[in-house]
């Protein structure tokens, strides 16, 4: 198998716009489910938003696989191609 590593900034993912989810957003989504009496749980959240869970939505491995002098080398998650996005199912 070919490990195909990027620097940081190369990765699909570094080219999307920051998400705009705060701690405070998340927590205020989670209080409106806990009163409808919905799973309210950190990865209800990611599903709900089509948010990657294996990647943490970051779009990366989140440990470098090679090192190119002292800039770290990262591969694309496997799960969504490092774009930090799902299919909502």
């Amino acid at each position: 198998m070919i490990c195909r590593a990027y620097r940081w900034e190369d990765l699909p993912s570094a080219k999307l716009a920051p998400a705009a989810t705060s701690f405070a957003q998340i927590k205020t989504w989670r209080d409106i489910e806990i009163l409808a009496g919905r799973p309210s749980g950190l990865l209800d959240y990611y599903r709900a938003h089509g948010l990657c869970i294996a990647c943490q939505a970051s779009g990366k491995r989140s440990t470098p696989v090679d090192w190119e002098g002292e800039v770290p080398l990262f591969e694309p998650c496997e799960v969504c191609a490092g774009t930090g996005k799902v299919t909502l199912n």
